[in-house]
């Protein structure tokens, strides 16, 4: 799953969601999935593709209460919700953007829009929601989109947490989408308020016991959770474990976890976890990376958590907005450029710099159709003042990728600013060929074989279990990246392994274990996708155009 990590670790690393959006969410990881060329892999996941956004048109005459209010000062309290986006966070404290300040309540649950900040590069908006006297752990909305003129729906991405000096929730809402012209009227909606409460289960989980491990749950429309523990050589245990639904719509809010706690206290796992990959009957699968050391206790203990619905409103908080990105626009500079980053394995073209009052991006294009950047982590310089962004893509354009840096507060960008692009940490990726790899004499026991995968000596250590065959690779040279995945051949064509481990890349594990289902013969010749070489010491500076 090499190429799905940068959307993964985005939305586990930045965004503390306890309640997410999983449709928008995994629309998102969709995108990644289509980078991945032939290779059919595992999340993976996308032979269960979920449905998109329905475009409805929502009638002007639905009954609602809606209040254009006086603007009042509001002390903000975001917390942690734009530490990742400084350049917002910046924004909004000079008073930028468009004061909106208007009010629909529903039941008792009153959403209030209060600023747009719409420039070159995103439209934002900031909301608050006033839950009156609900009771719950967690409250979120089904969806939120935008319609503009034409009636088109734009999606985005939308968060929001609890204030508890004021007793409301502060949000956001986010989209690339911007107006096409200055201005332009849109319908800003919000749809389905859903109040939850987390609720626990323990499962009596055997850590020793390497078979698919099944419990049934019967309650709240969650069927049964499946866990799968698998010991690995480096003294790590990953949780492979799966929910299934007895109602598929609790799919939408569940946010079901495993968590192992030891005397009442939260044992916190390694990196390497993922959540929210679908099963074919869309199940919820997750796979988290813990040591063996801190499971051994015998107070250690199992539990499925997860978001059980208390109350929903089938209701729709809507807003008629004419959005203007005018004042923002007399603060942005873009200017065309051509430069050529001739990397031997993945060259670029940077085409475009856009900076505005909240973000810095670079729209950047490669011949190569969903080409990987060579270049784990990006770092804009202005002079010698040094952050990092982020690479973003959108699938509709697997010729064109995008880079983005908030803007850090008290930046100035001047004329004489010198400004630089940086790379570090190199990934190259590498096609695994037609060399075959065979292990023979398959069993129950585990036999090790070690095969020269590129320049680089791999172990690979493969059994069978429970009618499948298991498969670990690793090498111990850290130069090497690891397998992203393998296939058999068949008359059919390939038949692609099922990951068990999150492969990814440049975390300096090259560590991985998949499995061929149903496979009883005595020996299984199989063949590599790709494969990566790391340097993680290889740098790249690149020297931007001057602003005019």
């Amino acid at each position: 799953m090499k190429t799905l990590e940068k959307d993964l670790i985005r939305h586990l690393k930045e965004d503390k969601i306890p309640y997410p959006d999983f449709e928008a969410m995994w629309n998102g990881i969709q995108q990644a999935e289509d980078r991945r060329h032939e290779n059919s892999l595992l999340m993976e996941q996308k032979s269960m593709k979920l449905s998109r956004w329905k475009k409805t048109i929502i009638a002007s005459c639905i009954a609602l209460l809606c209040v254009a209010t006086p603007v009042f000062a509001w002390n903000w309290n975001f917390g942690d919700l734009l530490k990742n986006r400084s350049g917002i966070q910046t924004a909004l404290n000079k008073g930028l953007g468009q004061k909106i300040d208007q009010s629909v309540t529903h039941a008792g649950v009153t959403f209030t829009l209060h600023t747009a900040l719409v420039d070159e590069n995103r439209t934002f908006f900031v909301y608050s929601i006033n839950i009156g006297d609900r009771s719950g752990d967690h409250w979120n909305f089904e969806n939120m989109k935008i319609m503009d003129e034409k009636g088109n729906t734009i999606d985005g991405s939308y968060n929001h947490q609890w204030d508890e000096k004021h007793n409301v929730l502060n949000g956001y809402f986010e989209t690339d989408w911007i107006p096409s012209q200055s201005s332009e009227q849109v319908r800003f909606s919000a749809l389905g308020f859903q109040s939850l409460e987390t609720v626990t289960q323990p499962i009596a989980l055997e850590l020793q016991n390497a078979s698919v491990q099944t419990f049934a749950v019967e309650l709240n429309g969650i069927d049964t959770v499946t866990v799968q523990p698998l010991i690995q050589e480096s003294n790590e245990v990953m949780l492979s474990s799966m929910v299934a639904f007895s109602d598929s719509k609790v799919f939408r809010y569940a946010s079901p976890q495993l968590i192992v706690k030891s005397n009442n206290k939260l044992i916190k796992g390694l990196n390497h976890a993922s959540y929210g990959e679908p099963g074919i009957n869309n199940e919820f699968k997750m796979k988290q990376l813990y040591s063996m050391e801190d499971l051994k206790g015998e107070s250690t203990q199992y539990l499925l958590q997860y978001n059980r619905m208390e109350e929903r409103l089938n209701k729709e908080w809507a807003f008629n907005i004419e959005l203007n990105k005018k004042s923002m626009n007399n603060s942005t500079y873009m200017k065309k450029v051509n430069i050529a980053v001739d990397h031997a394995n993945a060259p670029f073209h940077i085409n475009e710099l856009i900076i505005s009052p909240t973000q810095i991006r670079l729209l950047t294009s490669h011949e190569e159709k969903y080409m990987r950047y060579p270049f784990i982590d990006f770092f804009l310089e202005v002079d010698g003042a040094t952050w990092q962004g982020g690479e973003y893509f959108d699938a509709s354009l697997p010729q064109e990728n995008t880079l983005r840096f908030e803007r850090p507060a008290g930046l100035e960008i001047t004329k004489d600013s010198a400004i630089f692009l940086i790379g570090k940490y190199e990934v190259v990726w590498h096609e695994g060929g037609e060399e075959p790899i065979t292990l023979k004499a398959i069993s129950e026991q585990k036999q090790t074989i070690t095969t020269n995968v590129g320049d680089y000596p791999v172990k690979w250590t493969y059994y069978r279990k429970e009618g499948a065959v298991y498969l670990e690779s690793g090498s111990d040279n850290p130069a090497f990246g690891g397998i992203n995945q393998t296939y058999r051949m068949t008359e059919e064509g390939k038949i692609p392994s099922e990951q068990l481990t999150n492969n990814f890349t440049g975390d300096g594990n090259n560590k991985a274990i998949e499995k061929f289902r149903d496979y009883s013969g005595d020996e299984l010749t199989i063949y590599i996708y790709q494969y990566t070489t790391d340097d993680p010491s290889k740098e790249m500076k690149i020297p931007l155009p001057p602003m005019e």
